[in-house]
């Protein structure tokens, strides 16, 4: 009894530290930095990899400061992600080992679940991404509907219209 308390204890403490570097990353960093960058629209200096100058570089300096110039300019760019990508990782694979295993006696039905599951996590992922995406560029999902259809149907007022009507 006192070891499941404690493992929940474990599990709830790792699942708040981990929602908590979340909600820190996105309120404290993401989304201020998003706002910035849309009211600076094109007047913000950009590196080649980067928005953040750090060295300035011009096409006259040697290869060599080029590319640790630009560098820097990258890691600075990117420092708070990569920082945050980095405690997010080790926080949910805090998570991810306090989950009791689930497997099979057979090795196929274990590869099978462990296939099926990264795969349909990693299709999840995909179709939220390009639905955001679509969402995101003005796509109108009711526009697929089938009240859409009804409508033009209705309105096109051909003799059969009622044949083409889909029956709700």
């Amino acid at each position: 009894m006192i070891q499941a308390l404690n493992a929940n204890k474990r599990m709830l403490l790792a699942i708040l530290v981990t929602l908590a570097i979340g909600f820190n990353f996105w309120i404290g960093s993401r989304y201020p930095n998003l706002n910035e960058k849309a009211y600076m629209g094109g007047e913000m200096q950009l590196d080649a990899l980067g928005f953040y100058v750090v060295i300035e570089v011009s096409k006259d300096d040697p290869l060599y400061f080029r590319i640790a110039a630009t560098t820097v300019n990258w890691v600075k760019t990117n420092q708070t992600g990569m920082i945050f990508g980095i405690m997010m990782a080790a926080c949910l694979m805090t998570v991810m080992s306090l989950l009791k295993r689930r497997s099979f006696v057979s090795s196929f039905a274990n590869t099978a679940m462990g296939a099926l599951v990264g795969d349909g996590l990693t299709w999840l992922g995909i179709i939220f991404c390009i639905s955001q995406s679509a969402m995101f560029s003005g796509l109108n999902l009711g526009m697929l509907g089938p009240s859409r259809l009804r409508i033009q149907c209705v309105d096109s007022r051909t003799p059969d219209c009622d044949a083409a009507r889909p029956q709700l």
